[in-house]
């Protein structure tokens, strides 16, 4: 028999009294009667159920020190996150966003000599300068909507023509996506992400040998035995990250703008392969088996790829 707060309860048995944790943390005593003997236990002594609810926790005394750790125990282990992370270290260096001194208004100072030659001797000086001074010493007007917003550092050991001068600068700003096109009088500098491509010199392939090394230009090349779509998916790693291509198909031509040292790559490589040698190897052939067409259809198809546009048509009616 149990007799809690005044309520008695029968157990069978000796067994263990289990309280719910609600009771368990109210100030109960709990009276139990066994074989004539009366045993009183405070509720707190009582085991809670296995049921897996907790009692709340009493609160402490004021001026009650945390229990220090037991010896041997561990320390708890550190979540992803509880501890910042040291950053790894860096494997480059970036160029710093200002210059680490002031430019010396020297180097913009230079003009060209008896010769016509020019010097460079340019440190940290911003790209509007640099560029104000290229185009009075190459006699040409200005113009330029946005610019990169680091600094140029070139010096030289020897000195150039203004022709050259302005190749040597162009390269830099072609490193950042920007580029100088000369028409007549006017020097402009655009983002060649913004570029209208009827701004860009159309050249011949045949001159490109003529033109500056890193002149931005257009070229349309011409293809013999090579599909336009091939040639595009071909040449693709021969350009710049400025470079751009563009099929012809109708025609079979490949458009290409970009830098002019990489065109000249492009067109040794196409003429180097279409080069016919009088032996009749110069030209990769393939032969197709056609079914099911009509005649005048592969004839115009292969007036247009060929250009052979009245004559074909033509010899086929006569025959």
């Amino acid at each position: 028999m149990t007799r809690l707060n005044g309520l008695t309860l029968f157990t069978v048995g000796i067994g263990v009294l289990f309280l719910p944790s609600d009771l368990v943390a109210q100030d109960l005593e709990i009276t139990i009667q066994k074989d004539g003997k009366t045993i009183v236990v405070p509720s707190g002594a009582v085991p809670r159920p296995p049921s897996g609810r907790t009692a709340p926790s009493q609160p402490k005394p004021p001026g009650t020190k945390p229990a220090p750790p037991k010896a041997g125990a561990k320390k708890k282990a550190t979540k992803p996150g509880d501890k910042k992370k040291k950053d790894a270290p860096a494997t480059t260096i970036k160029r710093p966003t200002k210059p680490r001194a002031p430019a010396n208004p020297e180097g913009l100072e230079v003009m060209p000599d008896p010769a016509g030659k020019i010097t460079f001797n340019l440190r940290g000086h911003p790209w509007p300068d640099v560029l104000e001074w290229l185009a009075k010493v190459s006699a040409l007007n200005l113009d330029w909507q946005e610019l990169p917003k680091d600094y140029l550092n070139l010096v030289t050991r020897r000195s150039y023509t203004v022709e050259e001068a302005r190749d040597i600068i162009n390269r830099h700003l072609l490193n950042r996506g920007y580029t100088m096109l000369l028409d007549g009088e006017v020097l402009t500098v655009v983002n060649i992400s913004k570029l209208n491509p009827a701004m860009v010199p159309r050249v011949q392939p045949e001159d490109l040998k003529k033109r500056a090394s890193h002149e931005f230009v257009k070229v349309a090349f011409k293809l013999d035995w090579m599909l336009a779509a091939t040639a595009v998916e071909e040449w693709k790693p021969l350009l710049s990250k400025n470079g751009k291509l563009t099929q012809l198909a109708s025609i079979n031509r490949v458009e290409a703008i970009d830098a002019v040292i990489n065109l000249r790559e492009i067109h040794k490589m196409l003429t180097e392969n279409q080069k016919d040698n009088g032996d009749g190897k110069g030209h990769i052939v393939k032969e197709f088996e056609l079914e099911h067409r009509d005649v005048m259809e592969v004839v115009g198809k292969l007036e247009v790829f060929l250009g052979l546009f009245p004559v074909l048509r033509r010899q086929v009616v006569e025959q």
